[in-house]
This record gives structure tokens, sequence and C-alpha cells, in this order.
């Protein structure tokens, strides 16, 4: 199941440029649209919601390129992102166990 959004009507930056980017949250992937200047973080919050993942928070959460964690605090244009992205949300380990 694929599910669509599109964040160009949400944000004002004065940059044009958005990415379709591809999460894959529990084997599903969720795909978004957003401007290349949002933080990861936002991105992120936005795809588990709209994933109906929201039982945790954010900071629970790690989203990797490949083999490589990325900066949630860091702008998508600053993390050698393009356009069509897949990107893997997963829980971090140990995360919420106590």
């Amino acid at each position: 199941m694929t599910n669509n959004l599109s964040s160009k009507d949400k944000t004002n930056s004065g940059n044009d440029e958005f990415y379709t980017l591809i999460f894959v949250i529990e084997g599903n992937p969720i795909t978004l649209e957003f401007n290349v200047t949002w933080i990861l973080r936002q991105v992120i919050e936005m795809a588990l919601e709209k994933s109906r993942n929201t039982g945790r928070p954010v900071d629970d959460w790690q989203v990797k390129l490949g083999d490589t964690v990325l900066d949630m605090t860091q702008p998508l244009c600053n993390l050698g992102l393009s356009d069509g992205t897949k990107l893997y949300l997963s829980t971090k380990i140990g995360a919420g166990g106590n």
C-alpha cells in the first residue's frame, strides 16, 4: 500500500525545489513530497503520522539511507538526497524499552 502526500502548500520557504521521498516504515512504502529546505525531523514526523505510527516519539526512530543513519537536524538539501530517494525508518534498538 502506498500513501501519497504533497506538502507544497504547507510551507513557503522561498525555495521552490521539492523532493519526492519514499519512506519505508514497517515494510510499507509511504511517498511524500517536501521542499528541500525542510528539516529531516519535520519530514519524519509527517511520514510517521501518514503511516499511523504515532505511538512512539520521533526520537525513538532513526532514518537510514543504505547503512548510514541520517542526522534529523539537517535540511534535506544537506543530506545528499535526490528526488525519489528511498529511506528506511525503524525504531532505534532499545528505544522505549525500560
